[in-house]
């Protein structure tokens, strides 16, 4: 902190005391196994200083509660060090630091890595080795380690502390499947990532914890790491967001009222030709938070599994407008195997304009409006509800018995509404929205109890209609021990806005599997804030900025 010198009114900084320090980020993990089954994690990552053989612990997990890795090249959730602890850290005393990796999986019972690497040596470092963003790499035969980690030669010591505030009725309607995530990097440019697929290794998590709960928790508690290296001459950055469990960050807020838009599907169509991979962008606006993506895909094109059989793309979400705000989408579509332009171009609402103009000339009817480009064009099935209620749809995956079975789950979920007058086939075809779409290549590994990942879960629902959702999964048994032919499971459910039914179960064939279907209702607007106390510099979308001194 700054302070007055008596002598002037110019600032006084007062001094910090330094040392050369290590901050390990995090800890990548790559197995060379080739199957879809997700890896059971346990073991121990310690950080040893040279000199006397202090030990930090930052990862234990023990055989009976491993942490279940969903993909390869995940990063381990790091543990230490706790409060009162430092970090293993470079001394010219001591001499260094050395990490040593314990670490197996209980699925396939094998040592996936186990060794050590050096985090370097005061004698082998010169001046412009330090403050560099550096990785370590240990190979082993089923799996390898790499190491993010920063050296700092005038390195401070930070501890951290975490409230968890609530505002109103904050977290009553949101999915049951969001984490609150913490994390943590340095504010100076000169320990910014190289390169933008590496900025995610490079923060330091603080705390990953699902939402609901976390107010009757003491948060300080949780916290994974409750101390931290900060350059004496950089600010400390802390940022918080919400994440469900497809990784995917929920833009606040979620909650709307009254206009709701819906837009159900979007048909890509090339000029006589069929087209078989797209890359680019369809993002949304509501002049109400920042856009979001509806489509996003790299240069190098979509897999077949994002188009589906009628030239549909398969969205992401969530959707929707704010009350009395502008409705914008914007299209940037290319064919990149033939190399030509799709749909380039945009389409705006303007609710004021219509609510001027006549309720009933272009509220909840079905909307096809054409983004053209020079080879051809997107077409967007879409609706504006006049009132209607925001529905959010969660799928859940059990085995019909007593053992816990995971399931390998692929196939379609679909919603449409009970009111909903569809005049033609073509409506009844492309103004339903798919929240799941899914081929068999791609399936989803779904554990027992646990949420099928939709790609979209929010859903606009007139306040004069049943919300019907048609379920056509097929589920095998993805557990050692547990081999069963695969099963279909095929219904529909029907929910009534604010009826108490609010879930409904369909048994597969032989009745093996069983998948629920729950919705959960909102119908008027809530503010939704997020909080992170603490003496901050700047304060903005979820960002607190700490000063170092």
């Amino acid at each position: 902190m700054g302070c007055v010198s008596e002598d002037d009114e110019k600032p006084y900084n007062r001094h910090c005391q330094v040392a050369p320090l290590v901050q390990v980020f995090s800890v990548r993990l790559d197995t060379h196994f080739k199957d879809k089954t997700p890896y059971c994690i346990y073991g121990k990552i310690n950080v040893i200083e040279v000199g006397d053989g202090t030990t930090f612990t930052l990862y234990e997990r023990e055989t009976h509660d491993p942490e279940v890795l969903q993909k390869n090249n995940a990063i381990l959730s790091l543990t230490g060090p706790m409060l009162g602890e430092s970090p293993g850290f470079i001394s010219q005393s001591r001499g260094g630091a050395i990490m040593q990796l314990a670490l197996r999986d209980s699925v396939r019972d094998v040592e996936v890595v186990g060794g050590q690497c050096s985090l370097g040596s005061i004698i082998e470092y010169e001046d412009h080795h330090y403050d560099k963003l550096r990785t370590a790499v240990l190979k082993c035969l089923h799996g390898c380690a790499k190491v993010y980690y920063a050296t700092v030669l005038y390195g401070v010591m930070s501890k951290i502390q975490l409230k968890f505030l609530i505002d109103g009725d904050y977290g009553r309607d949101l999915p049951s499947d969001l984490h609150l995530i913490v994390t943590a990097h340095y504010g100076n440019s000169k320990l910014y990532p190289t390169h933008n697929e590496d900025s995610n290794y490079f923060e330091m998590l603080l705390l990953k914890r699902p939402l609901h709960g976390l107010e009757q928790t003491n948060t300080s508690e949780l916290i994974c790491q409750h101390a931290v290296v900060v350059p004496a001459y950089s600010s400390l950055i802390v940022e918080a967001n919400l994440v469900s469990s497809s990784g995917k960050a929920v833009p606040e807020p979620v909650v709307f009222c009254d206009y709701l838009a819906e837009v159900f599907s979007i048909r890509i169509c090339g000029t006589n030709y069929n087209v078989r991979s797209v890359s680019g962008s369809i993002v949304i606006d509501d002049a109400a938070d920042d856009p979001y993506f509806l489509f996003q895909s790299d240069e190098r094109g979509t897999s077949e599994s994002v188009l589906l059989g009628d030239g549909s793309l398969l969205l992401s979400g969530p959707n929707r407008i704010a009350p009395n705000a502008d409705f914008c989408l914007r299209t940037d579509i290319k064919d990149p195997m033939r190399g030509r332009e799709i749909s380039i171009g945009g389409m705006q609402w303007n609710l004021h304009s219509l609510e001027n103009i006549s309720r009933f000339s272009w509220y909840d009817k079905c909307i096809c409006s054409v983004i053209k480009g020079k080879d051809g064009c997107a077409v967007v099935h879409h609706t504006i509800f006049y009132d209607a209620v925001q529905a959010t749809v969660e799928a859940k995956m059990y085995f019909n018995g007593g053992a816990d079975v995971a399931a390998f789950v692929h196939g379609s979920i679909v919603v449409r509404y009970g009111a909903y007058e569809y005049l033609t086939s073509y409506e009844k075809k492309y103004f339903k929205t798919w929240l799941y779409n899914t081929k068999k290549k791609d399936s989803s590994w779904v554990a027992k109890g646990d949420n099928i990942p939709l790609p979209r879960y929010l859903v606009a629902v007139p306040r004069n209609s049943s919300l019907i959702i048609e379920v056509d999964l097929i589920a095998t048994s993805a557990s050692t021990g547990f081999q069963f032919p695969e099963e279909e499971l095929r219904g529909e459910a029907e929910f009534d806005i604010g009826s108490d039914h609010t879930s409904h179960k369909i048994e597969g064939a032989r009745g093996v599997f069983v998948t629920e279907i729950c919705v959960k209702w909102a119908g008027r607007l809530r503010t939704r804030n997020l909080f992170l106390e603490g003496r901050a510099k700047n304060n903005s979308n979820g960002k607190v900025i700490f000063p170092s001194s």
